[in-house]
């Protein structure tokens, strides 16, 4: 007499939980790839803007290329995203701040 516990393992069986587990690893992979893409198609649009809208923004065209350079199935938004949340926290705490990290010396130990 079958039960669910004798088909459970048997890998031709299509609810058996491996076949499962390679169906979502794909599923996810291909998410990754789509949404590493729709990141490069937005680094697109943002590299025609001018530098005036960029910096409106909070971001910069060496973020840009930075962003570019990022490996090919991550999300180049998400280094363009922390850039702009430093350059907000730093102009929080005053030009005196951004002078002092702008000439930190990490040689020196300041």
């Amino acid at each position: 007499m079958w039960s669910f516990d004798d088909t459970r393992d048997d890998p031709f069986n299509p609810a058996s939980p491996s076949i499962a587990k390679i169906f979502w690893a794909a599923a996810r992979w291909l998410g990754a790839i789509v949404h590493a893409a729709s990141g490069r198609r937005v680094l697109g649009e943002l590299s025609r803007l001018d530098d005036r809208m960029l910096r409106d923004i909070g971001i910069s065209r060496s973020d840009l290329r930075d962003a570019a350079a990022t490996p090919r199935l991550s999300d180049p938004t998400l280094l363009l995203f922390r850039r702009a949340a430093e350059r907000r926290a730093a102009s929080k705490r005053g030009p005196s701040a951004r002078l002092a990290a702008a000439t930190r010396d990490p040689h020196i130990g300041l």
